[in-house]
């Protein structure tokens, strides 16, 4: 629900980036231009996807699970009778759940909720990574505008207005981008850290069912419940991880075209005014947790390695206690 009040607070944020993203469809493009833009579309269909995918997997898995435990929990003789069973959600109630008229009421209302907080928790992080995408694939145009207006001019005049345009787009991406990340930073740390305590504690929990006296009353349900939640959330981390690394190469690899262009036949006072371009890309886009850490392959990496560190002493303590 938290990220859901952050999309309505910036709701001016998302106003003016669906707008310039359907500016930038609308505008005519080549056919180069038209499959970097229909490329990065596809990434970010793709995710959405498989996280539509997963989350309706996940709700059904646990739908399935707590019916399962509802059944297995009626089957024990020291229940607290306040205690309502066999909902998605088992809690005290003011009023009497094993009455028919009460209980599937109830038991519809935590389906739809639990499956809208799911669903709001999906979209949120296919959301972002469509506007971070988007910002991707734009990027790219900047560098093969460059790319073509070196290698295709024709005058000096007809240069320096196609080059003003181009860099008019380039500082309107970094402005976009920089507005993404100083509204949306500080919910991405909260999640990158739900998402290590979640993989250290969660593994520790079914680690020590598997190993422990219970090894033999563990169902295969449980496990599988286990295996898919954690798979759910360490999968959406690393979408940012992988989406902010991305932004970083394609907000870098704008000087590449340059580089790869015909520059060595500009003037020399044409050469200079690619320098400001060669220095801004010096300081690439990204997207950060908090402003701590920035997203990136090598950071999901250390998430992972430090997760399992904190698995492991927490998974040597208990071996201590029990020897």
């Amino acid at each position: 629900m938290l990220k859901i009040f952050v999309f309505r607070y910036h709701r001016k944020v998302l106003e003016d980036f669906i707008k310039t993203m359907t500016e930038d469809w609308s505008s005519p493009r080549n056919p180069e231009g038209r499959e970097v833009m229909m490329r990065t579309a596809k990434i970010s269909h793709v995710i959405s996807i498989v996280s539509a995918s997963l989350t309706n997997t996940l709700f059904v898995a646990y739908i399935i699970f707590r019916i399962w435990l509802g059944i297995e929990m009626k089957k024990q003789a020291d229940l607290d009778p306040r205690l309502s069973i066999g909902l998605p959600h088992p809690a005290y109630f003011p009023y009497d759940t094993t009455k028919i008229k009460f209980f599937i009421p109830t038991w519809g209302a935590q389906c739809i909720a639990t499956f809208f907080c799911m669903t709001s928790y999906a979209a949120f992080d296919s959301f972002m990574s469509a506007m971070l995408l988007h910002i991707c694939g734009q990027l790219e145009l900047v560098g093969l505008s460059f790319k073509e207006l070196v290698n295709n001019h024709s005058n000096n005049s007809e240069l320096e207005k196609k080059f003003g345009n181009i860099v008019q787009t380039h500082d309107k991406l970094n402005r976009l981008g920089k507005r993404i990340e100083d509204s949306f930073c500080f919910v991405l740390l909260f999640q990158m850290l739900i998402c290590t305590l979640t993989f250290c504690f969660q593994g520790f929990g079914m680690i020590s069912n598997l190993m422990g006296d219970s090894m033999g009353n563990v169902s295969i349900l449980e496990i599988l419940f286990s295996i898919v939640y954690v798979f759910y959330t360490v999968l959406h981390l690393f979408v940012y991880c992988y989406v902010g690394d991305y932004l970083t190469v394609k907000s870098t690899s704008i000087s590449d075209s340059f580089y790869k262009s015909y520059w060595y036949k500009l003037p020399r006072q044409q050469m200079k005014w690619f320098l400001f371009i060669e220095y801004r890309c010096q300081r690439p886009l990204t997207i950060s947790a908090g402003k701590f850490c920035t997203f990136s392959r090598h950071l999901f990496l250390v998430i992972l390695k430090t997760s399992v560190g904190y698995l492991s002493m927490l998974l040597a303590v208990r071996r201590d206690k029990i020897s």
